[in-house]
């Protein structure tokens, strides 16, 4: 019985080889050593991150107690992108690939409710009795509304097998280099105040943040079937995803007509702290192979 499995399994192993062998021999594509592709792409961002946004608006004059919060969200939405690569095979089949990917994305989001709080004293004429007031307010916030960019550089070590004499399958994978850039609106920011008769004010704003250029390193794995359509040219469909580790952006907040604050003192004043969220996609292209 075992010499019989064993002899089945050689003859498998054989055809499988002879199979192989053929479709090396007669697929021309394995004959060049060089590969230029571009292809349009279909991203799929795993972007999406909640923030927390809590701190005290300020007031003037006299001792207060305040407090303000909401909770922000952020989600990168499924866009068109395109990418490129270069490939050189020393061998036939193995080689290294550097890849370009960008595409720009929608940011949206369902916030929460902007909620404020407000303990302060005022002083009535002509006695001035101290007199402790109360201010709460609730309002419902327009959703996150912005865009983001990322464009990555990947370079990979890359093997190709023919699958017949007009198409090859190709597997490669390596690190990766994100550059990621987004502007949103809006969050927001209060602050208080007392006019004469002691009347309470008060000015809200709807602000922009501005996520600043980050940097984050990563790696991507994918494959590619390839079919001929002429001797030296090749439509191309890839899937590949980009995994990176969690980036921290650094928000800046951009102001207006009418803010008198600066972007630094407004960030103080808000209690803005980084946001962590995941630049990693999946990536379908479909585009066209030179090969020379």
């Amino acid at each position: 019985m075992r010499y019989r499995i064993g002899r089945r399994i050689f003859v498998i192993g054989l055809a499988a080889a002879a199979a192989v062998g053929s479709a090396w021999a007669s697929n021309l594509a394995l004959l060049f050593k060089f590969e230029i592709s571009a292809a349009y792409a279909w991203e799929r961002p795993q972007l999406n991150s909640p923030y927390v946004h809590s701190y005290a608006p300020p007031f003037s004059p006299g001792s207060y107690q305040s407090s303000a919060g909401q909770t922000l969200a952020f989600k990168g939405h499924r866009a068109p992108g395109y990418s490129a690569g270069l490939r050189f095979f020393p061998m036939p089949n193995l080689g290294v690939e550097v890849l370009y990917d960008a595409f720009k994305a929608d940011l949206s989001g369902g916030n929460s409710n902007y909620n404020t709080h407000l303990n302060y004293i005022i002083r009535v004429p002509p006695y001035d009795v101290p007199i402790e007031r109360t201010y709460e307010h609730q309002e419902a916030w327009p959703a996150t509304d912005g865009e983001f960019k990322e464009t990555i550089f990947s370079v990979n070590a890359v093997g190709r097998l023919p699958v017949g004499s007009h198409m090859s399958v190709k597997v490669s994978g390596g690190p990766s280099f994100c550059f990621f850039n987004a502007k949103s609106t809006s969050i927001a920011f209060t602050k208080f105040w007392l006019a004469g008769y002691q009347v309470l004010f008060k000015q809200e704003y709807k602000l922009g943040l501005d996520w600043g250029s980050i940097k984050t390193t990563g790696f991507n794995i994918g494959g590619a079937f390839d079919l001929d359509i002429f001797a030296n040219m090749a439509l191309a469909l890839d899937v590949r995803y980009f995994s990176f580790a969690k980036a921290k952006a650094d928000w800046k907040i951009m102001t207006g007509e009418g803010i008198s604050e600066t972007p630094a003192e407004l960030g103080r004043l808000m209690n803005l702290r980084p946001i962590k969220f995941n630049p990693s996609l999946f990536r379908i292209g479909l585009g066209i192979r030179c090969l020379f």
